[in-house]
């Protein structure tokens, strides 16, 4: 495959995986990949209070979505279900339900 037709695909993918739903992102391999990535990046922990457990990531920004592999891990972090649901404002009941 030349360079041109493969950054013309990797263009439509970028593009695909940016106008998905949401939920049908986060099951992408993309997405999996990049989840790994940012979890070895905060070496598993919480950034936010430390916590090890059920960790989610969180998009600071939602701009680069199907992109933040390549340029943009800066924009996600890992953080614990009560950290995440507190960068939302969520009460306190609803944020273990947050992904």
């Amino acid at each position: 495959m030349k360079a041109k037709d493969w950054q013309r695909e990797r263009k439509a993918e970028r593009r695909r995986l940016r106008t998905m739903p949401y939920r049908e992102y986060l099951k992408t391999e993309e997405w999996q990949v990049t989840r790994r990535w940012v979890l070895l990046r905060f070496e598993n922990k919480c950034a936010d209070c430390g916590d090890e457990a059920r960790l989610q990531i969180h998009h600071l920004t939602y701009e680069f979505r199907g992109n933040e592999l390549a340029k943009h891990l800066d924009t996600l972090i890992a953080l614990c279900p009560a950290c995440h649901g507190r960068r939302h404002n969520l009460p306190v009941s609803a944020r273990a339900n947050i992904r």
